[in-house]
């Protein structure tokens, strides 16, 4: 049922569940008396789901009958639809009453009631769900209404709950699970993650297909119902299951779809081949397993599945073997060593495979860190070809090579967004972000998307999109410490920490995700959790998150006395000890700390010597994406960086997602 204009409630309290509402001085009050005051645009936002509970109400809808603007409305219900969960206690897990509909919009699964001695709901109209009984408070039916009222509630929750499940797992849905390997020999784990990669790459191509990538093992003797468990965590139908066995330079690996609800196994097949000739097998597996979800391929399709992966054996291990290097790069302190190490393995990959898109442009990579710290005020130490100058030459001329081996428009557009963010020009950066945001394929080959995405005004494009990159690839803690700073930057720091534990069973621990997990609970209010979570640092890493605790608390002096010693490198640590989270940069690092302070002149100083500096207002970007204080400098400070804001037309100043009391501007 489309929804073209909702019931009004009027001004009459009413209850939703448990929680009594009242429209005119805003509150919604708990059963146990607890009572909170929401914002008038967020009151009317409940009344409009509320007048429809159980209709699922389109986004634009809301937008238009609660802020009726032309732009700007998607942040302003996400931030909206995230203080009337925090409100009614609506955690991410279970969205008892607030049900995100993807692509669509928002549904109230709630019985909405009048309450004790007002007028009646709606002015005597309620929900569908209850439309056909007429309300009465006689003593002689309260009995029978209350009655056939919890009866009938049961009822429809149970067939709700049913329905939602039913609809919630489309049946063209799959899990494609790692690859099992069975063999020991040193690049046969490769082969296995990257048949994985491929397969479920070649199954994204698919538009009619969902599909999720899982970093869970599978063993072959599992339950059926642990299958069940595992698809309902994942919210598919099916499973792909496989094992992988090198053998005296013959594979054999083994593939099979299975339906989860009763371990049924729909295909499976095993391939033999001489190890020169595996190449083929990943897509051939893709394509039997699309048949067998009755997908039609027509050449198009199959054109396109066949164009993902490599199809030379030693590219193939090289590549494999270097993205599993650059991932851990993103995890670990300091980066630049491993990054090193995975250069030179995609080096060797463009050498046996020289048209490679991703090979080329991941390269870059290594360079625009190289390039930060430079424009950080750091004494490089990597050698004498790491240079700021060498670095900007190879940076720049492996960007012209990914953009001519380029195979689509969205690997285009990663280049372009990359070049426009290390460039005197950001004008073209917005289309480039757009074009990468809207994208639902599971290549995820962009980087630095975040920076100019999530802080400067694409916040809610970019939620969307980063929770779906941690589907693509949950083994990257990257794409989940970008899903939770976009959900701190939307005001929902128990969205980002959820997202956050989620993330810590696909990864494990490292410090990258810890530390935007420590942010999550200062932006959250919940100062005792984060003291705690200090015993998980160590080195420069405590004492910086130490003094961002002290500043949350307005503990100026204990802050003040931390950040002096560590801005001149005096401490009882030993200097290597200190380094990281951010390297050596010294200007990123008292940038970092600066407006937490509320030292306004000291930042607005390190942010004029960075913006002075080649690749200035990038970095200052990137400061200002890490701060979660708003706006770290004044913009008088950085004419550089004020310039690329003009022309790009972003949004200044961006959210400040944590509340430092002592800052004031």
């Amino acid at each position: 049922m489309s929804v073209d204009k909702p019931i009004s409630l009027g001004d009459a309290p009413f209850a939703v569940d448990d929680f009594e509402i009242d429209p005119t001085a805003n509150k919604v009050t708990a059963k146990n008396g607890t009572t909170k005051n929401i914002e008038p645009k967020v009151m009317r936002l409940l009344v409009v789901l509320a007048s429809q509970s159980g209709e699922v109400v389109p986004r634009d809808t809301l937008i238009n009958e609660v802020w009726n603007v032309e732009y700007g409305g998607d942040e302003s219900l996400s931030r909206a639809i995230s203080l009337l969960r925090k409100a009614f206690q609506d955690d991410r897990g279970t969205r008892r009453l607030i049900e995100t509909i993807p692509k669509s919009g928002y549904r109230m699964n709630a019985i909405v009631g009048a309450v004790n001695g007002s007028a009646p709901v709606a002015r005597g109209t309620l929900t569908h769900r209850r439309s056909k009984f007429q309300l009465s408070s006689t003593p002689t039916t309260k009995i029978a209404i209350v009655a056939t009222g919890l009866l009938s509630a049961a009822i429809a929750a149970y067939f709700v709950i049913f329905v939602e499940l039913q609809k919630a797992v489309p049946d063209r849905s799959v899990a494609v699970l790692p690859f099992v390997v069975l063999s020991s020999g040193e690049n046969d784990a490769y082969f296995a993650h990257g048949i994985t990669e491929d397969i479920i790459n070649a199954l994204w191509a698919l538009p009619e297909l969902t599909v999720v990538a899982s970093p869970i093992v599978k063993d072959s003797s599992d339950s059926k119902g642990s299958r069940r468990a595992l698809a309902r965590t994942l919210s598919v139908a099916h499973l792909v299951e496989g094992v992988v066995r090198v053998d005296n330079k013959k594979v054999r690996v083994t593939a099979k779809l299975i339906r989860a609800s009763d371990s049924r196994q729909i295909w499976s097949q095993a391939y033999d081949r001489a190890l020169p000739n595996l190449l083929d097998i990943q897509a051939d597996i893709a394509r039997r397993i699309a048949q067998s979800l009755d997908i039609v391929l027509d050449e198009d399709k199959i054109t396109a599945m066949n164009a993902t992966g490599l199809r030379n054996i030693e590219a193939y291990i090289s590549y494999h073997r270097a993205n599993i290097l650059q991932a851990k790069a993103h995890g670990e302190l300091p980066q630049i060593p491993s990054l090193i190490e995975a250069n030179r393995l995609f080096m060797e990959t463009t050498s046996y495979a020289p048209g490679y898109f991703p090979a080329y442009f991941v390269q870059s990579d290594l360079y625009t860190h190289v390039l930060l710290d430079a424009a950080s005020g750091q004494s490089l130490s990597d050698g004498p070809h790491l240079t700021p100058e060498n670095a900007s030459s190879e940076f720049n001329e492996l960007l012209k090579t990914a953009y001519f081996a380029a195979r689509s428009d969205l690997e285009r557009a990663y280049v372009g967004s990359v070049r426009a963010l290390f460039s005197d020009d950001w004008s073209d950066a917005g289309s480039y972000l757009d074009a990468i945001l809207s994208t639902r394929s599971c290549a995820i080959d962009e980087q630095w998307t975040q920076i100019l995405s999530i802080t400067f005004g694409r916040t809610e494009k970019a939620r969307r999109f980063f929770e779906h990159t941690t589907r693509c690839a949950p083994a990257y803690n990257i794409q989940w410490i970008n899903a939770a700073m976009a959900s701190l930057y939307l005001h929902d720091s128990d969205r980002a920490l959820s997202i956050l534990e989620e993330g810590k069973t696909h990864t494990g621990f490292n410090l990258l995700l810890e530390r935007t997990r420590f942010q999550a609970y200062l932006a959250g209010g919940r100062a005792g959790d984060a003291q705690r979570l200090l015993k998980n640092f160590s080195g420069r890493a405590r004492t910086i998150e130490q003094i961002h605790l002290f500043a949350f608390r307005g503990e100026r002096d204990a802050a003040s006395r931390l950040a002096a010693r560590l801005y001149v490198h005096e401490s009882d640590e030993t200097f290597d000890d200190l380094a990281g989270p951010l390297g050596y940069r010294n200007d990123a690092l008292i940038l970092s700390l600066a407006p937490t302070l509320g030292d306004r002149s000291t930042a607005n100083e390190a942010a004029a010597r960075i913006d002075a500096r080649p690749y200035g207002p990038t970095q200052l970007a990137i400061s200002t994406f890490y701060c979660l204080c708003g706006a770290p400098f004044d913009l008088e400070a950085t004419p550089n960086f004020a310039a690329r804001l003009s022309e790009s037309n972003l949004q200044w100043p961006p959210p400040s997602p944590i509340d430092y009391p002592l800052k004031d501007w």
